[in-house]
């Protein structure tokens, strides 16, 4: 920079006086993108004493003709001439002028050769070829836009001759910031790697009661209750209630256990009159086959219609009987569903061990009601759904075979068959998306959530997911 004073080159010993630019760079325009890292190495460089050197480059190609002015200029105003050399700079005139210009304009000024490709001499313009100036070797080139040992050390080599250091006293020290750069950026690196560690990430855990089978799990205000099979001697009563809320420390820790009688009433799904006896008092429908409560104060009953259709299939088809719909107190509604997939008579033969996972899926949000229907031999099953309590339906047509329904914090989350695709289903906006979970299987079933949490089932298996370190998540 202006106004700096003397000092010295040390790469040709002689005298560099300080005009505006510390060095000018001269290359062939084969070897552009090498100028541009070499004057970006510089000039990012911070010397001991905090100082930053400023280099010119031509960014564009020399037309023709004499030496721009510009460049007659900056050649002037320069305290030294950085030569890239190869081939290409051997032969090319512009970077013979500009060499002839310099030492024309600045004297005594150094001249510093750099190696960027090729083997000298045939690499060194012929006005330098003669002389017994001391080349930079940058040939190793970079890696990954950085440069690579060896090319370092040379880098450093003409920072030192560019600012006027002694390069057996920069290289000391620049080993010294490098390590020190090494250590903090490993200390770094470390720190986040243990930070990332404890980020919590979405996992799955299984939460399925010590040596138990799951084939029914329902939500409870102060947890979870689970349906598991007893032992094969026990057939007779396979239904068993085990209360209890799965602990992330303890999966599967459970409290208490219970036979299934008829005080007990599953949430989320609708049952035979003859089996929710308890419900049955609780909405006051006499008349109705299947009840359910899906929220506090409305009752939802169906009841085999006088109405039948004709429902064809391959084998023929059958004359069924449709299914009124009661919400509350609103006017029955027609869902054509056939009745026959759900004859109560058909639940007789079950008694005390009847399987409440068997009922119809429902779930309720206010005024928002979703009823879904299994695949039966005469229909696919359907979904139905009401924003009104229940005066007016539609059918998700997309949806068939539905297992399961239930409003959770995420949103609702369904168990059915989405475009003959078995799996578990979350409502974005106004369609349905998949829902990953890690079990596969043909029975599932949404529990209920724990801690906001949704909890779900697979077959025999029941899936809890939570947030927790990433690590433990990688370990398990």
């Amino acid at each position: 920079m202006a106004g700096r004073g003397a000092r010295r080159c040390y790469i040709d010993s002689a005298v560099c006086r300080m005009p505006g630019w510390d060095a000018f760079v001269s290359y062939s325009s084969v070897d552009g993108a090498v100028a541009a890292r070499v004057q970006r190495a510089i000039e990012r460089y911070r010397l001991p004493d905090g100082r930053r050197l400023r280099v010119f480059r031509d960014e564009t190609d020399i037309s023709g003709g004499e030496l721009p002015a510009q460049l007659v200029r900056a050649l002037a105003d320069c305290a030294c001439l950085i030569v890239c050399c190869s081939n290409a700079a051997a032969r090319s005139p512009w970077v013979q002028r500009e060499i002839e210009a310099f030492r024309e304009r600045a004297g005594d000024r150094p001249i510093l050769p750099i190696l960027v490709a090729d083997d000298p001499p045939a690499s060194l313009p012929a006005s330098l070829a003669t002389g017994s100036l001391r080349w930079a070797d940058l040939r190793a080139g970079w890696r990954f836009g950085l440069p690579r040992p060896q090319t370092h050390v040379e880098l450093v080599r003409v920072i030192a001759g560019v600012a006027g250091i002694e390069f057996r006293e920069l290289l000391p020290l620049d080993r010294r910031r490098r390590l020190r750069f090494r250590l903090r950026t490993a200390a770094i690196a470390m720190a986040v790697l243990v930070l990332s560690a404890w980020i919590p990430v979405l996992d799955w855990l299984d939460v399925t009661p010590v040596r138990s089978q799951v084939f029914h799990c329902d939500q409870l205000d102060d947890g979870i209750a689970w349906f598991v099979l007893n032992e094969a001697y026990a057939i007779r009563n396979i239904v068993s209630i085990v209360r209890g809320t799965p602990g992330l420390s303890e999966a599967g820790a459970v409290a208490g256990d219970g036979v299934l009688d008829g005080s007990f009433i599953p949430r989320g799904r609708m049952l035979p009159a003859m089996v929710a006896s308890g419900l049955r008092e609780r909405c006051d429908r006499i008349d109705a086959e299947w009840l359910g409560q899906p929220a506090a104060g409305t009752c939802i009953a169906l009841r085999e219609s006088e109405t039948t259709d004709f429902f064809a299939d391959p084998m023929g088809g059958i004359e069924a009987s449709l299914t009124d719909v009661i919400v509350g107190a609103s006017p029955p509604f027609v869902l054509p569903t056939p009745w026959r997939r759900l004859d109560p008579e058909e639940w007789a033969g079950y008694g005390r061990t009847m399987t409440p996972s068997a009922g119809l899926p429902i779930a309720a949000e206010g005024a928002e009601i979703w009823l879904g229907f299994p695949q039966s031999p005469f229909a696919a099953g359907n979904l139905w759904h009401t924003v009104d309590g229940g005066k007016s339906w539609r059918v998700v047509r997309s949806i068939s075979d539905v297992h399961s329904i239930r409003f959770l914090d995420i949103g609702l989350l369904i168990a059915a068959r989405l475009d003959r695709v078995t799996g578990f289903y979350l409502l974005r906006d106004t369609s349905f998306v998949p829902f990953d979970v890690p079990g596969k299987g043909d029975d599932l079933e949404v529990c209920g959530q724990v801690d906001a949490h949704p909890l779900v089932r697979t077959d025999r298996t029941a899936w809890l997911r939570v947030r927790r370190p990433w690590w433990r998540a990688r370990l398990d």
